[in-house]
């Protein structure tokens, strides 16, 4: 397995920021273990049926409150290849807010085409982000860095609603 001696890094890590930075690595690794894999079993490995690819990323990351809605999207597979890091970002963001003030822990992903060539990836969270004296000072954590440049190089806009007392979320959309 490609990602077996990071995973083995990670059983014998002991210092938070490493396991942080190792978990996250590796979830990125499966997410595209995850994409060749599914294009490996399709007759057009160009084009990559977007709702399936999303539906094993959010499976790898073995969150069982993550709910999902997805519609068949079929993408070019570098752009969906790129869209399943970046859902992957999404959750790892998602999963680093505290929910000590909740009942259940609840993560929402959708994906759906509202026009013909335009494509809106969402994502909201009940938590609430541990990082908010960092975000208020324009600073980005790691996965919001990772955001950013996958939303540039996918040539789409993302905005994020993140008032107290309401879920966090955030949308992405982009061409097609």
């Amino acid at each position: 397995m490609v990602n077996a001696p990071l995973k083995h890094d990670l059983e014998e890590a002991e210092d938070t920021t490493a396991v942080n930075s190792l978990s996250a690595t590796n979830s990125r690794i499966q997410s595209l273990i995850d994409a060749h894999s599914l294009l490996a079993q399709q007759q057009e490995a160009d084009v990559i049926e977007l709702s399936k690819y999303l539906a094993k990323v959010v499976q790898a990351s073995q969150a069982f409150y993550v709910h999902t809605r997805f519609e068949e999207i079929h993408l070019n597979a570098n752009k969906g290849i790129l869209c399943g890091l970046l859902l992957n970002e999404f959750l790892l963001d998602a999963f680093m807010c505290d929910y000590s003030n909740v009942e259940e822990k609840e993560i929402a992903v959708s994906l759906h085409q509202p026009e013909e060539n335009r494509m809106v990836l969402t994502l909201s969270n009940n938590g609430v982000r541990r990082d908010k004296k960092a975000v208020a000072k324009g600073e980005h954590t790691e996965s919001k860095n990772m955001i950013q440049a996958l939303v540039s190089k996918l040539k789409g806009e993302i905005s994020y609603k993140d008032a107290p007392g309401e879920d966090a979320t955030c949308v992405f959309r982009m061409p097609i």
